[in-house]
């Protein structure tokens, strides 16, 4: 996909939130519904910590894979690597 201009980028990450955030809805309201109401806040906890930990573990993969490609380059380069990261960086990553 390709967006220019500003105005343009904004609406498409408006949109990207707004569709981020129901999915982050529908993934909690499926475990909130079925417990009975004094077990729905363990539920949710139970949830948040094993997205929680799902991200952990997938951005320790990212950085595990990423390694061996950034010793290779500064072997090669013999000199320290500059990287641009996002948000899923390893263990620049967020969360944990």
């Amino acid at each position: 996909m390709v967006v220019r201009g500003a105005p343009l980028i904004g609406a498409t990450a408006a949109f990207g939130l707004a569709l981020a955030l129901r999915h982050a809805l529908d993934d909690i309201s499926a475990v909130v519904a079925p417990p009975p109401p004094q077990e729905r806040a363990a539920a949710v906890r139970a949830r948040a910590e094993a997205f929680s930990d799902g991200d952990v573990a997938l951005n320790r993969r990212i950085g595990e894979a990423g390694l061996p490609l950034i010793e290779s380059l500064y072997r090669g380069l013999g000199r320290p690597v500059n990287i641009l990261t996002r948000c899923n960086a390893g263990w620049l990553a967020p969360v944990d």
